[in-house]
């Protein structure tokens, strides 16, 4: 398997589009994907609104023989958020909610921490990891049963006291959502997936295609069995005892059957379409709608979210204090609403995005408001150390470095 990585990587030569990006790039990008002993990766760099770098390196399929390319689809992970709440914002932007009302009001169940029942949960603090909600230990069960179970449970029973998937450790007994304490957690996003529903009356997913994706003309989805061709599909990797392992999306060229959700409750459980990290799509197409918030709402002539609203979505609700949230080793700092801000990455450059991880996967996406200028960067699979000056991971600050050199010096 090693061997077919290498004669990949080999043959490929490493597309490049973009000539006006020197040579100096490409080979440093080589240099980092195979020093990570990376089974593939895809950086796409945009400046003013267009990509100006897309260089992709090795395997969406090792077993295969399959290279990345332009077409490459990737489970972004956590990226996902940033999709989510901008599918919320969209319902905003219509005047259906406003950011500090009580969700209660929504939810069609009393959504309480139970430690600090008085205190209402806002839509604002789910955005932000705020609202005092944590990963508890029921809360993997209740992701198995909302993925594959027949019958999907609906979403009370993971947050309600005494419920079937109920634990104490849900909800922190020490902070309440009134102290903006920043705690992240998946759920959150479940939870925001839902409202959607409640809200618009639509399923999440295909809500998120028919508003955002389509007028986008993006081959994306919550769900891998709308993506226009499942070879396109990266499978994520993890090495384990020196092999390269599938972890998820190894599809073997066969698209998966629709799960049979005719008895699915609109509203219900909005966790089964992952809204915290299920979205698929390539570099160059979430280069799309980095652009689209980069550029307040709008990309090439489609407006997605008015300028006021895209803008509010990017304003802090969270800073660190030291003591006011995890930073998880300094990688959180900021919080937005499903977004973040970072001087950490690039010392010295505001930049707003978000990051994601699982699988094996590493996936990034961020944008200078200043100086126009954005970068994706994905990899699904690799061997990488911690960083070196930030929270991200030593692979990462590469890449971006590399890049920001190049952006700094570009057109002169």
């Amino acid at each position: 398997m090693n061997n077919m990585k290498t004669s990949i990587v080999l043959s490929l030569l490493f597309l490049l589009n973009g000539i006006s990006f020197s040579q100096n790039l490409t080979e440093k990008l080589i240099e980092i994907g195979k020093r990570n002993d990376l089974v593939g990766m895809s950086v796409c760099v945009v400046k003013q609104g267009d990509p100006v770098l897309k260089f992709h390196f090795g395997a969406k399929n090792l077993d295969r023989g399959l290279p990345i390319d332009d077409s490459t689809v990737y489970r972004i992970a956590s990226i996902s958020k940033m999709v989510t709440v901008t599918a919320l914002m969209l319902l905003y932007d219509q005047g259906l909610f406003k950011l500090n009302d009580d969700v209660n009001n929504y939810l069609g169940f009393k959504l309480r921490n139970p430690n600090f029942p008085d205190v209402p949960i806002t839509f604002a603090m789910l955005m932000s990891h705020t609202a005092s909600l944590r990963e508890g230990k029921g809360y993997d069960d209740f992701l198995g049963a909302s993925y594959q179970n027949d019958t999907i449970p609906e979403l009370h029973t993971l947050l309600c006291k005494g419920e079937t998937y109920f634990t104490d450790d849900m909800w922190s007994n020490t902070d309440g959502p009134d102290k903006n304490y920043f705690s992240y957690a998946n759920i959150n996003f479940g939870i925001l997936g839902t409202l959607v529903e409640r809200i618009s009356g639509e399923r999440f997913d295909k809500y998120c295609i028919e508003h955002i994706f389509k007028p986008l003309k993006l081959n994306a989805s919550f769900d891998v069995r709308d993506i226009d061709n499942i070879n396109n599909v990266a499978v994520i990797y993890r090495k384990q005892d020196s092999t390269w392992t599938p972890q998820t999306d190894n599809w073997k060229g066969i698209c998966p059957v629709k799960r049979n959700l005719v008895n699915y409750k609109i509203g219900s459980n909005a966790v089964i379409f992952a809204p915290q990290g299920g979205v698929r799509i390539s570099a160059l197409d979430l280069s799309k709608f980095m652009v689209l918030h980069q550029n307040n709402g709008i990309y090439k002539g489609v407006r997605i979210l008015s300028d006021s609203t895209c803008k509010r979505m990017h304003q802090l609700i969270w800073k660190t204090n030291g003591s006011n949230g995890d930073t998880s080793n300094d990688f959180f700092t900021t919080y937005a609403l499903g977004c973040m801000k970072t001087d950490k990455l690039i010392p010295g450059a505001i930049l707003t995005g978000h990051s994601g991880e699982a699988y094996g996967l590493l996936s990034d996406m961020y944008y200078s408001e200043k100086e126009d200028w954005g970068i994706v960067f994905i990899m699904n699979g690799g061997i990488f150390k911690t960083g070196s000056y930030s929270g991200w991971y030593k692979l990462e600050e590469e890449i971006f470095t590399a890049c920001y050199k190049e952006l700094v010096g570009w057109g002169k």
